[in-house]
């Protein structure tokens, strides 16, 4: 393996829109997240959204639909560093979901050191966004909790071929990430209305957040952590809206 150096990080991505913006914005100071909605008029709604994300995942009423259903293919390896997470492209077929009658494709997973939202009061070391997209764009992003455990051989097996360098990326078509490795074998989802977790900040995004997590050795989350820095976003509010769990 590689050694993996630690990078300076300014930001995390959620990068089906944010990276379409110039303005600086990162985790700490006067570019924080307290000032994302001042930085730029299309960074508005973080400060006036309220739908925002992430959020406290507690006191989740009992869903009346059935949980999403998955179906992910091995994918060939081809992992980007943008500078601001990892994010790992999905291309290889099948890879969607099926939830509340409508298809989603999966696009990418990237990463989030810490987790970006928080279960009954709990951080956990990590958190994976799997972003999928339906045919009219609308976004639902399976959030997975990693906690410090067994080594995970699919996250093992990015980290041996690792982008240490902003923008670039590592392809490997002979490889076979099992994305299944990276979901815990129980199934059950809190849902709830939010939003992208980085500038724009837009909302109407369909959140599904497993409450197991599934585990990562030691050294594999020092090693992520390295490469990302502390890229997540404080909880925001729930406002008004409805959190559900489905059993």
């Amino acid at each position: 393996m590689r050694k993996i150096l630690p990078l300076l990080v300014l930001a995390c991505a959620f990068t089906t829109q944010a990276e379409q913006h110039q303005s600086h914005w990162g985790y700490e100071g006067a570019a924080g997240p307290d000032q994302w909605g001042n930085l730029e008029l299309d960074f508005a709604t973080c400060k006036k959204g309220k739908q925002q994300s992430p959020i406290e995942l507690s006191g989740a009423e009992i869903a009346k639909f059935s949980a999403p259903q998955l179906n992910y293919a091995a994918q060939p390896l081809k992992l980007t560093n943008n500078g601001h997470t990892l994010v790992q492209d999905v291309s290889a077929a099948p890879a969607h979901m099926s939830f509340g009658g409508q298809d989603y494709n999966l696009k990418q997973f990237h990463f989030h050191t810490p987790s970006e939202h928080h279960l009954n009061g709990k951080s956990f070391p990590m958190e994976l966004h799997f972003v999928h997209s339906d045919a009219d764009g609308q976004l639902a992003v399976v959030g997975v909790f990693v906690q410090q455990g067994t080594t995970n051989s699919t996250l093992q097996q990015l980290l041996q071929k690792v982008p240490l360098l902003k923008d670039e990326t590592v392809a490997d078509q002979n490889s076979a990430l099992d994305l299944f490795a990276l979901m815990p074998a129980e199934k059950h989802f809190y849902h709830y209305m939010g939003s992208l977790t980085t500038p724009p900040c837009t909302e109407n995004v369909h959140w599904l957040v497993l409450n197991t997590p599934i585990e990562a050795s030691a050294e594999q989350l020092k090693q992520l952590n390295q490469l990302v820095g502390n890229n997540s976003r404080p909880v925001q509010n729930l406002n008004a809206r409805t959190l559900t769990l489905t059993r």
